[in-house]
């Protein structure tokens, strides 16, 4: 069972529940959630964000999104606070991994002391914060990471970890509260060395032992890059075989990756990506028959939700639904601006959190509407998903705000894949298996 959480909006309410469910819920469900009584909340549903995704393309799309006042569907700043957000303890690194979204290394100058961070977590905890993850750099170098990690969890939110695994053992895993949730990443059995260094797939597993040893909610985590795609076939087996959570992130033009322009798929890549597709369609039919029985696991479904809140009030999620602090106290709209410093809406040393989101986060959501990418209007994924519609991506490719933030390479593979999923008999909906990689 998830953690339960709960928090009130002008409009409704949020609420995760004990299955992994989380949704807008009129307000006369706030008395059942604190009763307990989850079961009949499904009654006062605000709009059932799942029936919604699901009717996108069956054209009753506008009509099921009716129950959500106008006004709130209409105006930027859409929640009082993000629901999720990216807590950047250091961005001091032991790796060097050629596609790293925040470029680590060394720390920056000036990081948040341990005191400092834990007023940040207690004002983003009063602002409605509902969820944390705790990234670097590698996170676990931070001196006092166990008791950044602990605090959190001790105030009643949900923890994770964004890991690369080198520091996990078992004085830090014995000292951790055990329903604090970890992230590794794992590129695949042959070619995680190569992309990251650090472990080779003996340590990895190793790692992951530690983690089961000390009865861990984890996730493996990796980003799919040309030089993986034939490795991950064999991983997803692995993977199944094993009971390990394997969790997909598309490369994003970003970061490190930007200098490394080996890792992009070339057309030489589409059997290869029709092959890793099929292995994942696979292996999720093997993960739904999981059965996990540990109780308060920290939920982590909130970027599934987010996700269909992307497409419910067509906006992308940054300094929307989500939020970053870097380690020197500097908030960004997501991980992605962060790491090439775009967009920042204020220092937490200098002003609230509150404010911040209020006044910070203009400029990047107008950016953010749909309605300004008029790129995807023509495009064949506009009726799917995507999540490459960001003013970074975009600005990286073409030099300004609103184009494509996808390689013309990978919008075609990735429209394949999905093309494949929907006539394969008994593979996942689009939005199911997005609710799978909840990362």
């Amino acid at each position: 069972m998830f953690r339960p959480a709960m928090r009130e909006e002008s409009f409704g309410i949020v609420a995760a529940l004990p299955d992994g469910t989380i949704d807008l819920f009129k307000k006369d469900a706030e008395d059942l959630f604190k009763e307990g009584c989850f079961d009949e909340m499904e009654k006062y549903s605000l709009c059932n964000s799942k029936a919604i995704i699901q009717k996108k393309n069956e054209g009753d799309f506008d009509s099921m999104r009716s129950n959500i006042p106008l006004g709130v569907l209409s105006r930027s700043s859409i929640f009082k606070s993000p629901l999720v957000v990216q807590l950047e303890l250091t961005t001091d690194c032991n790796l060097k991994c050629k596609y790293c979204f925040s470029k680590s290394g060394k720390p920056r100058k000036n990081e948040l002391t341990t005191e400092e961070l834990k007023r940040v977590i207690r004002q983003l905890k009063d602002a409605g914060v509902l969820s944390f993850f705790l990234t670097g750099g590698e996170p676990t170098l931070r001196p006092d990471f166990i008791e950044i990690a602990n605090f959190i969890f001790d105030l009643g939110l949900d923890c994770f970890v964004l890991t690369n695994g080198t520091q996990l053992n078992e004085r830090l895993l014995s000292q951790v509260s055990n329903r604090v949730y970890f992230v590794m990443s794992f590129d695949g059995i042959s070619s995680h060395f190569n992309s990251h260094g650090g472990l080779d797939f003996e340590s990895v597993q190793e790692k992951f032992a530690l983690l089961k040893k000390f009865d861990f909610p984890f996730s493996a985590q990796y980003v799919l890059h040309k030089g993986n795609i034939t490795d991950l076939e064999s991983t997803y087996l692995w993977c199944g075989e094993n009971e390990v959570d394997f969790a997909a992130i598309d490369l994003y033009p970003t970061g490190r990756a930007m200098a490394n322009p080996d890792l992009f798929f070339t057309e030489n890549d589409y059997e290869s990506m029709l092959r890793l597709a099929m292995a994942k369609f696979r292996y999720e039919q093997i993960q739904s028959s999981w059965v996990d029985d540990r109780l308060d696991v920290p939920n982590p479904f909130y970027f599934s939700f987010i996700a269909r809140l992307e497409e419910i009030f067509k906006r992308s999620f940054s300094g929307t639904f989500f939020a970053s602090v870097a380690s020197d106290g500097i908030v960004f709209p997501d991980n992605f601006h962060a790491g090439e410093r775009m967009f920042p809406a204020g220092n937490i040393r200098q002003q609230d959190f509150y404010e911040i989101w209020e006044s910070g986060f203009a400029e990047v959501r107008r950016l953010c509407d749909w309605k300004n990418f008029s790129c995807c209007k023509s495009c064949p994924l506009d009726k799917y998903y995507c999540d490459f519609r960001l003013p970074v991506f975009s600005y990286n490719l073409h030099g300004n705000y609103n184009s494509c933030g996808m390689p013309e390479v990978h919008r075609k593979l990735m429209l394949a894949r999905i093309q494949l999923r929907e006539k394969t008999e008994n593979a996942l909906s689009q939005d199911e298996a997005r609710g799978r990689d909840n990362w």
